[in-house]
């Protein structure tokens, strides 16, 4: 994992940050990684790629800025993380069904870390790691990843702690999963 400083250089690449709105988060990466930030809001960070026209959008705005970076960005302390780890909540939304089935599919190894707050990071980044994964695997959105070489990262986050924890995403390796 990579921690970057408070402010990255003005030569930073255009960067598509994938964020949960209820986690108010566009300020905080802004300053810290530059003008050239656009975001896509999803509750939870959780992605539907359906229906068509919203893939369409996508792509055409991954051509059309010329985007180079793709972040999904988790605040760990988020309510969607923390009632995902809570077995005792059934889950109602479909972004809260998708984070609790993360967890339960991992739920040995999450539950190996002993503070609740690494848990809750180790959730964030898995939920991160599956929308890259998700991502990559749609045909056209997938494809314009690996034809444009855009990177791709896991962000998990605390604002208020000031914290950012960065892991690069290998697209090979996922593709390997598939």
């Amino acid at each position: 994992m990579l921690t970057y400083p408070p402010r990255i250089e003005p030569s930073t690449p255009k960067r598509l940050f994938i964020v949960c709105p209820f986690s108010q988060l566009e300020t905080f990466l802004s300053a810290r990684f530059g003008e050239t930030s656009y975001f896509l809001t999803a509750a939870g960070s959780v992605l539907f790629l359906e229906p068509i026209k919203f893939t369409n959008a996508l792509e055409d705005f991954l051509i059309r800025e010329a985007i180079e970076e793709i972040a999904v960005v988790n605040e760990w302390s988020s309510v969607f993380i923390r009632n995902a780890l809570n077995e005792e909540l059934e889950p109602v939304i479909e972004t809260a069904q998708i984070l609790h089935k993360t967890y339960l599919q991992h739920r040995e190894d999450i539950l190996s870390d002993n503070t609740f707050e690494n848990r809750c990071r180790q959730l964030a980044f898995l939920n991160s790691r599956r929308q890259l994964s998700e991502l990559l695997k749609n045909v056209s959105i997938g494809k314009i990843i690996q034809s444009k070489n855009i990177q791709l990262k896991c962000l998990v986050v605390h604002r208020r702690q000031n914290e950012i924890l960065i892991t690069e995403f290998n697209k090979m390796a996922a593709s390997n999963e598939s």
